[in-house]
């Protein structure tokens, strides 16, 4: 039984574009994920031609007489299933192993492209060179402010920095510097031209909320530089109000609420920023590069030349080999450094959980590692659910193995919640104040009081 012909999904949004210096391309929009593809006049031909009846040796024979260029066979193959598992293609069968869209639901709010059309006009100042001098200075007087108090303002933060309603301040801060740099980066769309879908949320995780503005208006601008102006808009906001937050800081009175919140204010903002700017992680950084390089998916596709080069595979793509040296090194950093981070976060958490709480940090942290690892569990479960050969006895069935697995993973949770943990000290010990406060009292001299 031969496998059936690919056939290009027919409920995608397709937007034409000229860019700059470059000929006619086309934007591909997925309504379901929710993800944004650009292909180039000879893809999105070959896209054309996947109509589920068509060989691809007459699509092969087409592209040749269309663009005048030969087409090697294995790079046709390698295209399409590079843009099968990017789900783009129709699902030819039912079950786990069909492509998976995004796990993240997100949540419209309001179209905000009236609103920030109004903020732009406003805000149109905030584009000139003269606020751009500001800017820097700012940052600059930010900048010596920290290196001058420096250790002051570690020594307040370790001061303030207790466990209960104090970490909401900071999480706060986030928050804010989140949504200011959505709402930059919309109101710099409409200033360059472009248009802002819609504006909403989603969670991270499932549990940590944030703000996101639909930047896929920018692919339809035409200049590179106001594109990358656009995704910058965020991350410039966000370093403005922690050099805001330093100085509002140094210039209010020690010890008071308002000097609390600008130090966490600052410290959220600054963390916040060195996230959201780092090209590894896929946020605004890893935006601004891959729209620099004009490298579509940039990510996806390092990755998936990675573990192809790891595992000696056949390349996911046809690439000439500068290509495929960049994507190596591209993502075999991002790769380890996913690692190592989510290795040392996930630790320190499950340390500190498990310190504090006891059995019940343990529980928290293993619900933090299913929200962590969510997609690929979800994955490896289908697999293991749909192959009922190696889950099924002669006389088994399916309802009573995933009863029989439903009751393993709820025992398991409850003797995972009565491990005892000791709270006796089995040796010598020392108890140490958490924090050292001198306080010196004014008293009258002896000498004038005779």
């Amino acid at each position: 039984m031969s496998s059936p012909l690919p056939e290009f999904r027919k409920d995608l949004e397709i937007i034409p574009r000229v860019a700059e210096g470059k000929s006619y391309g086309y934007i591909i929009k997925d309504p379901q994920s929710g993800e944004i593809f650009e292909l180039g006049e000879e893809e999105y031909f070959l896209c054309g031609q996947l109509d589920g009846r068509t060989e691809l040796t007459t699509i092969q024979a087409r592209f040749e007489e269309r663009f005048h260029n030969s087409l090697i066979f294995d790079h046709l193959d390698a295209f399409i299933r590079q843009i099968e598992t990017q789900g783009l293609l129709v699902s030819k069968t039912k079950g786990p192993f069909a492509p998976e869209y995004s796990t993240i639901k997100k949540h419209r709010l309001f179209d905000p492209d009236r609103f920030f059309n109004m903020l732009a006009l406003f805000l149109g100042w905030c584009f000139s060179l003269p606020f751009a001098v500001g800017t820097c200075l700012i940052l600059i007087l930010g900048l010596g402010v920290v290196l001058k108090f420096g250790s002051d303002f570690i020594y307040e933060l370790r001061i303030l920095w207790e466990p209960g309603y104090l970490l909401l301040v900071p999480i706060l801060g986030i928050f804010l510097s989140n949504l200011l740099g959505e709402i930059a980066k919309g109101v710099a769309c409409k200033h360059c031209g472009g248009h802002a879908g819609e504006f909403g949320v989603w969670f991270l995780y499932r549990i940590i909320p944030h703000f996101y503005c639909d930047m896929s208006g920018v692919l339809g601008i035409r200049r590179k530089s106001d594109r990358v102006r656009i995704l910058c808009a965020g991350m410039i906001a966000q370093l403005l109000v922690g050099g805001i937050s330093i100085i509002g800081w140094k210039n209010t009175y020690p010890w008071t609420n308002l000097h609390s919140f600008w130090l966490f204010l600052a410290v959220a903002s600054i963390v916040y920023f060195f996230f959201n700017m780092n090209p590894l992680f896929q946020r605004d950084g890893y935006s601004v590069l891959a729209t620099w390089l004009e490298i579509p998916d940039l990510r996806n596709r390092a990755i998936a030349v990675t573990r192809s080069w790891i595992l000696r595979r056949p390349l996911p793509e046809p690439l000439t080999s500068r290509e495929i040296t960049g994507f190596k090194w591209y993502g075999g950093l991002t790769v380890g450094f996913e690692v190592i981070f989510w290795g040392l976060i996930l630790g320190l958490a499950g340390y500190y959980l498990t310190l504090w709480m006891k059995g019940i940090g343990a529980m928290l942290f293993l619900v933090l590692l299913g929200l962590r690892f969510e997609p690929a569990l979800k994955r490896q479960w289908r697999r293991m659910w749909y192959r009922q050969p190696l889950l099924m006895n002669q006389s088994g069935s399916p309802k009573t193995i995933r009863r029989l697995i439903q009751v393993g993973l709820l025992t398991a949770i409850v003797l995972i919640m009565l491990i005892p943990y000791p709270f006796t000290v089995g040796g010598e010990f020392v108890v140490l104040p958490v924090h050292q406060l001198g306080i010196c009292a004014q008293v009258p001299d002896k000498s004038r009081a005779r």
